[in-house]
């Protein structure tokens, strides 16, 4: 039903509201006219009734009280007269029956006095007597009873129960209601023809208002408007829909407007955004390419300022293994120790860079976490006390003993903040305490405080400490030098370690640095603190002695400086001159390590160990597992992207060109096998604390080498370095490289010459290649500067720079061949 009345249209709706009402209306006045008729009907009968049976009452109490059976029937004689009396009876004060009446209308019996006749008590018969008076005042049965006393002096000496019909009372409900239903019918007809004229009053304007609604939806012409004749409700809902099409009409030829010039101003806006866009992308690539060429001048300022310094180190750790007088010795360490400075500031320089690229990853490996910290105490216990400077460490019980992570940055950044500590301390102590703030399962906080009583950081500064290349004291008078990049790289890698590094400081009082970072529990941390910890040096020389190496080198020079230097560690060699012959010799023996030079002719170094590694997994190991053969690429570069090509090509390291004895025995003890006879997987790492230049012979030449002068073509400590690989100090071994590189480089050079004649500058930048790694062999250092030059001519195919490098070249290689052959005839110490 609501659902009808909910869809029904509004005209039904008022039809229905109308009929409804005046239907309601009707029935409650016809219902309140009949219960009016009934009541006053039913009351004026009551009314007669006692009145007629007072009457009889009266006339029969004389024959009651004389028992006279036959008055009694004489005074009830006269109910005759009343159609509506169906029967009359007088009983006496017991209760029983003295005379009767009865009509002779069979429509209505009742059966009252068969229950007054059975009854056989007077106590039952007078109750029964009491129950016919109880009559309720709505009660509308077929038959109705008046009970009335008789009395005589005021003594009940009977009663009078005149028993009537209902009838008439039935007949006129049923007129009236009858009555009440014509008016019923009469009332609604009229309100319907009421309704249906004066209807179309409210529901005409709705219905228009609707059509016009419909058609604006229809056809979109908000032109269209609503005819208003009222000033009512719907003529202001009129009014109000017509000022809405109006200002919706306003707006349309706004936009219509808009829109005829809106295809301008979006060509017009398209235009200028793809100016915006040509920018940024000019913007971005200018951006991307000096990002890049950051990269490229720090990796080529790395490999240029290391090439020179590992020279100076190699040769300065050379000449301390010499005999020196003290003075002299004072000076080779005071030179030692400013190029390991330098060194540690290119370091700085260059992880500021990664970190900025977000290239730098941290290894997890499992590592001694006291003895590491140890170690860095001890390394810097030397420098500390020499200023007189009390260098302690404590370690809490509970602090683990191995853990996982990166020691090599975790190491960093605590030789970052001892050695500032020791710095900035002129007297005191330096103190650095390691304790567990967080432990699990699975994982452990670790907090390293490094308390000093130095100079103190002044609290203008301490907010930015962190902060690149800021200094606590950056004056050009300034007391401690430094890059300043120190503490922002170790804030860096604390944060990469899920750690933080805070400070407090009070100036003249000290400060103290807090470092914090996240280590996991090594499941093998029993078994390596079980391990033995042999002499570094003794296991390097165990691993070396009599293990085979496979050295893969095109260049003759290299050949004889590799071979030799591997000799003298104990190592056997094989040497092969390109890819294609180290894999004929892998496939016809077994070598504990490949060192492949990475640019050879015929097959390179790259693709020699593809290959490897795609025979690798045809090959299984008979114990289970793949066989792996450990491969260290040889590589003129030390940049990041070149040690990523190396590892991406399936090498398992790489060592950069030219190296020294240090760097080449570092390399063997990382990858060798330990001399157990285990076997290492890729990754793993042993830290060698001890100095190989101990077990180096003294030749007695070298001192008057050392005090020579040698033609300034050459660096002389890359000549005595060489010269240091003979076990007896002879020139065996140099004569050998000098001969090799005076019959090769000719040749070589004539090749870069008739490549320059035809253009073809890939063979310009082979041949440069090929001559530059002999020549850094040899010391010849600009020389070997021309060679880059020209590979960087021969990359960037710049054939307009090639001819005055090319001459430049000529000149060079004349000077350092009148010098070799000098040295190797004598004329030269």
């Amino acid at each position: 039903m609501k659902n009808f009345i909910i869809r029904s249209s509004i005209k039904r709706k008022i039809m229905l509201i109308t009929l409804g009402t005046s239907f309601l209306v009707v029935m409650l006045v016809s219902f309140t006219l009949i219960a009016n008729q009934l009541l006053r009907y039913r009351h004026d009968l009551q009314k007669n009734l006692a009145i007629i049976a007072d009457m009889v009452a009266y006339s029969s109490a004389t024959s009651l009280m004389f028992s006279d059976p036959k008055g009694a029937s004489a005074a009830l004689s006269p109910l005759s007269a009343n159609p509506i009396i169906l029967s009359g009876y007088i009983f006496n004060a017991e209760g029983a029956a003295f005379a009767s009446y009865q009509s002779t209308s069979p429509d209505e019996k009742c059966h009252f006095m068969e229950s007054i006749n059975d009854s056989r008590s007077m106590a039952h018969r007078l109750a029964l007597l009491g129950g016919l008076n109880n009559s309720g005042f709505w009660q509308f049965g077929p038959c109705f009873d008046m009970v009335r006393p008789i009395l005589s002096e005021g003594r009940n000496i009977g009663f009078v129960v005149l028993h009537t019909s209902t009838s008439q009372l039935r007949d006129m409900f049923i007129s009236v209601g009858a009555f009440s239903a014509l008016i019923l019918f009469c009332a609604l007809f009229l309100a319907y023809f009421v309704a249906s004229r004066l209807q179309n009053m409210i529901t005409q304007p709705i219905m228009f208002l609707a059509r016009t609604m419909q058609q604006v939806s229809d056809t979109k012409d908000y032109s269209l408007r609503v005819a208003n004749e009222n000033s009512d409700e719907t003529g202001q809902l009129t009014v109000g829909f017509n000022e809405m099409l109006g200002q919706i009409e306003q707006r349309d030829t706004v936009l219509e407007l808009q829109r005829d010039t809106l295809e301008t101003t979006v060509e017009q806006r398209t235009e200028e955004l793809r100016r915006i866009v040509a920018d940024l992308e000019v913007a971005r690539d200018a951006a991307e390419a000096a990002n890049q060429a950051k990269s490229e001048f720090l990796a080529n300022m790395s490999h240029e300022i290391r090439t020179p310094m590992n020279g100076v180190l190699g040769m300065t750790e050379l000449l301390l293994g010499t005999v020196l007088t003290e003075k002299q010795r004072k000076l080779a360490q005071i030179i030692y120790q400013s190029g390991t400075s330098l060194l540690g500031v290119i370091n700085d320089v260059l992880d500021f860079s990664k970190i900025e690229a977000g290239k730098i990853e941290l290894e997890i490996i499992a590592f001694d976490l006291r003895d590491m910290v140890s170690g860095v105490v001890e390394l810097i216990a030397t420098s500390a006390g020499q200023k007189g400077v009390e260098l302690n460490l404590s370690i809490d019980e509970d602090v683990p003993h191995v853990v996982t992570g990166d020691p090599l940055r975790v190491r960093q950044v605590l030789l970052n903040l001892v050695s500032n500590a020791v710095k900035f301390t002129e007297q005191g102590e330096v103190a650095m305490a390691v304790s567990v703030t967080d432990r699990s399962d699975s994982e452990s906080s670790l907090c390293f405080s490094v308390r000093d009583n130095g100079v103190g950081i002044p609290p203008e500064v301490l907010n930015k400490i962190f902060e690149g290349f800021t200094q606590a004291d950056g004056s050009m008078t300034r007391k401690y030098g430094g890059t300043g990049l120190g503490l922002t790289i170790a804030k860096q890698l604390a944060e990469m370690m899920n750690g933080s590094i805070t400070v407090e400081s009070t100036p003249g009082v000290g400060s103290c640095f807090r470092f914090t970072a996240r280590f996991g529990c090594s499941i093998a941390a029993d078994s390596v603190l079980d391990a033995p910890t042999p002499d570094a040096e003794t296991l390097l020389m165990v691993k070396g002695m009599g293990v085979s190496i496979l050295l893969v080198e095109d260049n003759p020079v290299n050949q004889d400086v590799g071979r030799e230097m591997l000799e003298w560690l104990g190592c056997r060699v094989t040497v092969a001159e390109n890819g294609r012959d180290a894999l004929d010799c892998l496939n016809r023996g077994s070598f504990a390590l490949v060192l492949m030079d990475c640019q050879m002719p015929v097959l390179d170094g790259y693709s020699a160990t593809r290959i490897l590694r795609v025979q690798e997994q045809g090959q299984p190991a008979p114990e289970g597992g793949g066989r792996h053969q450990k491969v260290i690429a040889l590589t003129g570069h030390a940049c990041a992207a070149d040690r990523q090509i190396c590892i991406d090509a399936g090498m398992d390291d790489y060592l950069s060109k030219p190296f020294s004895m240090k760097q080449l025995s570092a390399m063997l003890s990382r990858w060798l096998p330990p001399a157990d006879g285990t076997v290492m997987q890729p990754g793993d790492n042993i830290s060698i604390s001890g100095d190989i230049r101990e077990k180096m012979p003294d030749p007695s030449g070298l001192a008057a080498t050392a005090r020579s002068n040698v033609d300034p073509s050459l660096d002389r400590q890359c000549i005595d370095s060489i010269r240091m690989l003979d076990p007896d100090g002879s020139k065996r071994l140099l004569d050998k490289v000098i001969a090799t590189f005076l019959e090769e480089s000719p040749r070589v050079l004539a090749d870069i010459q008739t490549a320059a004649v035809a253009n073809d500058m890939n063979g310009v930048l082979r041949n440069a290649h090929y001559l530059r790694s002999s020549c850094a062999n040899l010391g010849a250092v600009k020389l070997a500067e021309q060679c880059k030059a020209l590979e960087l001519a021969g990359r960037n195919n710049s054939i307009v720079d090639v001819g005055p490098l090319l001459a430049s070249l000529e000149s060079e290689f004349g000077s350092v061949s009148v010098a070799l052959a000098a040295m190797t005839t004598g004329e030269a110490p």
